[in-house]
């Protein structure tokens, strides 16, 4: 099972396996950790709206995330709040590292990608809510990213794009070196 989403008493987050978390409390931080959550496990079934309850709406979706260093084995936690009124629904949640570009340029162009399966409970007024998507980075080139999420379910709402919130560090990108031509034949 697993990835876990790891919540800290400082309010930092992130990414483990059952195996880091471990060594975290056999390092004596358990007591730093507020919450574990299985990003893994299936969201729970959307129970039936309740009397006067009209459909699942959502209003908004947004970003927010402060500036952060990641190391390119790191994993982005990208904090998300969207606002939904209506019955209760499965959604899935949908969150992207990349570079954002003019759309005659082709628009946001996604390096890495995290998504989650969620069940939005049922709210009789607008209400906004939180989630966090886990995004591993894997071999990602170093650089300054942009992030940005969207609801993929039912009808699309996109959320705005955070600009230079994830700067990965890492060995610059490889380029010859040393690089000789001992022979050559004229063809």
């Amino acid at each position: 099972m697993g990835p876990y989403l790891v919540t800290f008493t400082d309010g930092s987050s992130g990414i483990f396996t059952m195996e880091d978390i471990v060594m975290l409390i056999e390092l004596g931080l358990g007591d730093q950790i507020v919450s574990i959550v299985d990003l893994s496990a299936p969201p729970p079934e959307p129970t039936p709206p309740s009397p006067g309850i009209g459909a699942s709406q959502f209003t908004s979706i947004r970003v927010e995330m402060s500036p952060y260093t990641y190391e390119p084995t790191d994993s982005v936690a990208v904090d998300i709040y969207y606002r939904h009124i209506g019955a209760s629904q499965i959604v899935t949640l949908y969150a992207a590292v990349g570079v954002d570009h003019p759309a005659w340029l082709g628009g946001f162009d996604e390096k890495r990608t995290g998504q989650q399966t969620i069940t939005v409970p049922e709210d009789a007024q607008e209400t906004e809510r939180e989630a966090i998507i886990g995004i591993p980075l894997g071999v990602i080139p170093a650089g300054t990213y942009d992030v940005y999420a969207k609801i993929i379910d039912g009808v699309l709402v996109i959320s705005n794009i955070a600009i230079g919130v994830v700067t990965v560090t890492g060995p610059p990108q490889p380029a010859f070196s040393g690089f000789a031509i001992s022979q050559y034949n004229k063809v």
